[in-house]
């Protein structure tokens, strides 16, 4: 997830944050992004 919110901290998309990291499924990614963090990515990308 370290990767995942460095390329949303550059200003990607979440969809292409995803697939950069390796999910093929954009709503699985938000999932486990959203358990680990404990926000959602676009929550994390505009606090």
């Amino acid at each position: 997830m370290q990767k995942a919110k460095e390329l949303l901290d550059q200003g990607l998309k979440v969809y292409e944050v995803a697939e950069r990291v390796g999910y093929t499924s954009v709503n699985y990614f938000y999932s486990k992004f959203k358990r680990y963090e404990g926000r959602s990515p676009s929550e994390y990308k505009n606090p």
